[in-house]
């Protein structure tokens, strides 16, 4: 008996070290399952913080590469503005520069120029004024060409130089005149533009006529510009004092650059006269842009800036 009970005591010892066994295995198994679950999920998060890495370095290298394009076409730009500054004068518009003296960038040369803003509103460039008899207005085609007197005081601005101005754009013109017994009136064209010396300067268009002071410039349109030696060289003789002249009418017309300066369709003795150009602005036009990309809307800017739009 004493041997039978040391066996059930050593089979129970066996039976209870062996559950102890089969329940370690059971964890292990179930640790080494989860664990298995663990290393399956992994690389499939790998690859998909890859794919979001590839997607932001794409972006990137497509930001970079639109900076680089519009640094390249700002580099461009930047090439091109002398040369576009030659083509396109500086006028006293669009921001309405302080009446006085102003250069003013042509194709070839540069000129000074007087800038008005009393008369009509800002940015009117005058090209003819006669305030005094201090200055000849009887002078020859080469010296209205080049034009002659004082800014200051009366002057030509020179048919070069006016057909220079008019060729870039539209242009309108106003006319202000004072009588002797100090009235004023005034004639306004809103297409004002003359041909090149190979046409002598023709008077090709006026536009619309506006003002208090007739259309006194009607009978001039299509007419070649006349000084008095413009028929030089022929039988042909004119006594006109550099102006759009219709020699056919004997005399009957306006020119501001008489020896008495005439208008027309306002008959009187003036005091003083002044002829003034300014671009036509487009109203319509806005300079504002329309949902641009932010780094798109400041080039943009940039570019507007230089060329003063």
């Amino acid at each position: 008996m004493p041997q039978l009970s040391t066996i059930v005591i050593i089979l129970l010892a066996c039976a209870t070290k062996l559950n102890a066994h089969n329940s370690n295995n059971e964890g292990s198994l179930e640790s080494f399952e989860t664990s298995k679950s663990g290393f399956t999920d992994y690389p499939s998060e790998i690859e998909t913080k890859i794919r979001l890495l590839e997607h932001e370095i794409a972006i990137t290298d497509k930001e970079i590469n639109i900076t680089k394009s519009f640094e390249e076409m700002i580099a461009v730009i930047a090439a091109l503005r002398p040369e576009m500054l030659k083509t396109y004068p500086t006028y006293c518009l669009p921001d309405g520069k302080s009446a006085g003296t102003h250069s003013i960038q042509l194709s070839d040369k540069t000129i000074e120029v007087i800038c008005e803003a009393a008369t009509a509103g800002p940015g009117w460039i005058i090209i003819q004024r006669r305030i005094n008899d201090d200055v000849n207005f009887d002078r020859s085609m080469d010296e209205y060409k080049d034009g002659f007197g004082n800014l200051e005081n009366s002057f030509f601005i020179g048919l070069r130089n006016l057909y220079a101005l008019l060729s870039v754009q539209q242009h309108e013109l106003f006319i202000a005149l004072e009588s002797l017994s100090n009235g004023t009136r005034y004639a306004r064209y809103n297409n004002f533009q003359i041909g090149n010396e190979n046409v002598r300067f023709k008077l090709l268009s006026l536009g619309d006529y506006d003002g208090t002071a007739g259309n006194g410039l009607h009978n001039s349109l299509g007419i070649k510009f006349l000084a008095y030696d413009s028929n030089k060289g022929t039988e042909e003789k004119t006594t006109s004092n550099g102006w759009w002249i219709d020699e056919g009418l004997n005399g009957i017309g306006s020119n501001l650059n008489a020896i008495s300066s005439q208008w027309n369709t306002w008959p009187v003795g003036f005091k003083s006269v002044k002829m003034m150009i300014r671009p036509i602005m487009q109203t319509n036009r806005s300079c504002e842009a329309k949902e641009e990309p932010k780094k798109v809307q400041s080039i943009a800017t940039r570019v507007r800036g230089w060329f003063g739009l």
